[in-house]
């Protein structure tokens, strides 16, 4: 189950019917299934274009949360580049995740630029409802990289990736409240 193998043995055909008579069925080491799924998305220019978002709309410590979390985080950033972004709907495919998280951070960006009144008061606080409105949309299915194995579901997903995405941003809680505050922190969760 969930393991590639290679499969050896011949064919017949009787009476115009094909058969397969399996000699051997062997676990393959070294292959992984997401290997074989095929990739209609451009990873490298997908994870490239989140990067140059970040880079563009987030103040420096919004990027430093965005980076700890996803970015530079080995573990949760390879999953996050192959993941399904669901099972039977939007982007249901490999690297899906990646995708949809870039399309909904540009249509985010769309918004915020043809209408800008979305942001109010100062400056200081159209920067901090900028950094919030960023890391809530690249952060919002994050909790799929557990959720989901290659678009199946886990039995975590019982608590949904909801929870099991703030599960990722509460390890910053403490320099979060800090640099913005306790509100700021929840409306992210």
């Amino acid at each position: 189950s969930n393991t590639p193998v290679q499969i050896m043995g011949k064919y017949n055909k009787y009476m115009d019917t094909m058969s397969i008579v399996l000699d051997s069925v062997t676990a393959v080491e070294g292959l992984t299934i997401d290997q074989f799924l095929p990739t209609k998305y451009n990873v490298d220019a997908y994870w490239n274009a989140l990067q140059q978002i970040g880079k563009q709309k987030l103040s420096e410590f919004a990027y430093s949360i965005l980076d700890k979390v996803l970015l530079s985080n080995k573990e949760v950033a390879d999953r996050f580049k192959i993941e399904f972004a669901a099972m039977s709907h939007h982007d249901n495919c490999k690297s899906g995740l990646l995708a949809h998280t870039v399309k909904v951070v540009s249509n985010l960006n769309f918004m915020l630029t043809a209408y800008p009144n979305i942001l109010r008061g100062t400056d200081e606080e159209k920067k901090s409802q900028t950094d919030l409105y960023f890391l809530g949309a690249i952060h919002h299915d994050i909790g799929k990289v557990r959720e989901m194995e290659l678009g199946i579901y886990q039995p975590v997903s019982r608590v949904t990736h909801r929870y099991l995405g703030a599960e990722y941003i509460a390890e910053y809680k403490k320099e979060i409240v800090e640099h913005y505050d306790e509100e700021w922190y929840y409306h992210l969760m």
